[in-house]
């Protein structure tokens, strides 16, 4: 768990960063297209980020504290896979048409979704929440 948390960490802090700077490199942050940027910014640099590795390496040493963030962190992860369907579904209805540039991003969060519905199954095991 500690190594997927700190992986998530790094890969959302570098994904977000980056498309940050080309933005800005290019004249066009804020994006005109849509108005949740800089919350989605703010959030995924700010919390998530942060909050993955600062589990992780806590878990690492073995301190109590890092289950306390990892939690919450990996159930936010969790429902990344559900919210993409719903939200992919509305907006197949809405008439939105996707390219094949949607494809990365999908099978990332998704993956990123299964490895954290995994670490909560074997952490609600670990802590006897759920009979095995």
């Amino acid at each position: 768990m500690p190594t997927f948390l700190i992986g998530c960490g790094i890969l959302t802090g570098l994904a977000w960063a980056v498309l940050l700077l080309f933005e800005r490199a290019a004249g066009a942050f804020p994006p005109d297209t849509y108005y949740t940027v800089r919350t989605t910014y703010a959030i995924d640099l700010g919390i998530v980020a942060p909050g993955c590795i600062a589990a992780g390496l806590a878990l690492m040493r073995g301190w109590r504290w890092g289950l306390a963030f990892a939690l919450p962190l990996l159930a936010f992860a969790a429902l990344l896979l559900p919210m993409m369907g719903l939200q992919t579904l509305m907006q197949v209805r809405a008439g939105v048409a996707f390219g094949p540039e949607a494809a990365a991003p999908f099978v990332g969060f998704t993956l990123v979704s299964a490895g954290a519905i995994w670490f909560l199954t074997q952490a609600a095991r670990d802590l006897r929440l759920v009979r095995a």
